[in-house]
């Protein structure tokens, strides 16, 4: 009857520390799911950081880049549009006639 009595007891007390563990193990995967979730979340977050941005980028940034460049490339064909329509030869002529009338001053 002891004997019976010691294992019960040493049954019972296996149970209590099973039970504690079995406690202690569902509180620690309740922070780890927690965790996780928080991950998730910051993940989409960062996500958003990046990508948000570059979507604004490709959406904007073409029209101000074309407002900035536009004069810069106006002056650019320009110089070539006075190659093409024989206006170069014409400001020479005129660079010429403003050299000679230096030239008569300087006599």
């Amino acid at each position: 009857m002891e004997e019976n009595n010691l294992k019960d007891l040493e049954v019972k007390n296996l149970l209590e520390e099973n039970l504690r563990l079995t406690k202690e193990i569902h509180q620690m995967s309740r922070k780890i799911s927690r965790y996780v979730a928080f991950q998730k979340v910051l993940s989409v977050i960062y996500f958003l950081l990046i990508i948000v941005p570059i979507i604004i980028s490709i959406i904007y940034l073409p029209p101000l880049v074309k407002n900035i460049i536009s004069p810069y490339q106006e002056l650019l064909n320009g110089g070539n549009n006075l190659e093409k329509t024989g206006d170069a030869q014409n400001i020479e002529s005129i660079l010429k006639t403003a050299g000679e009338v230096l030239n008569q001053n300087k006599k």
